[in-house]
């Protein structure tokens, strides 16, 4: 895809894209800002993958044709077998400005089933998929389920619970 696959306002053209981590980064790591950022959204990937959270979707200036983006916005899938004792804690702090989570990681995510209530209702996905500027724009998906060092869904006794 490269940057070439931007349309006229730097968006991802509309629509969910399905990527590996390596597409991310040869897609996504032009400058070495983007390429810092990268690594931290790795480190995250590695953690939630390792709990068991099966995707994350990533967003906003990372995926467009910006060069230098503040950090990566996103959002990591729930599902009932992630083991949540696992987890950074990090990732489970839902208000913002969830400094902390910015600073380890350059990223800023939240669960991707979240309402938004500054969003007529919409969930974390539906949000990301429309620019500031109301424009319908394209969202990144990493299935971490092919994530090295992933242990995969846990059912441990006392762990779980939806944060």
């Amino acid at each position: 895809m490269g940057r070439a696959g931007f349309d006229s306002n730097g968006n991802l053209p509309p629509g969910v894209v399905a990527m590996t981590l390596d597409q991310v980064r040869e897609t996504f790591t032009w400058t070495p800002r983007r390429q810092a950022l990268f690594r931290g959204l790795a480190a995250a990937a590695r953690n939630l993958a390792c709990a068991g959270v099966p995707a994350i979707w990533i967003d906003r200036s990372f995926t467009t044709a910006k060069d230098e983006p503040g950090d990566i916005d996103g959002c990591w899938e729930y599902v009932p077998s992630v083991n949540v004792d696992l987890i950074d804690p990090v990732f489970l702090e839902l208000r913002p400005p969830r400094e902390a989570m910015k600073a380890k990681y350059g990223i800023d995510f939240l669960i991707a089933d979240s309402r938004l209530s500054d969003a007529r209702g919409a969930t974390v996905q539906e949000f990301f998929q429309t620019d500031r500027e109301g424009h319908r724009k394209g969202i990144v998906r990493v299935d971490l389920t092919l994530v090295s060092g992933r242990k995969g869904p846990r059912n441990k006794a006392g762990s779980g619970g939806r944060p």
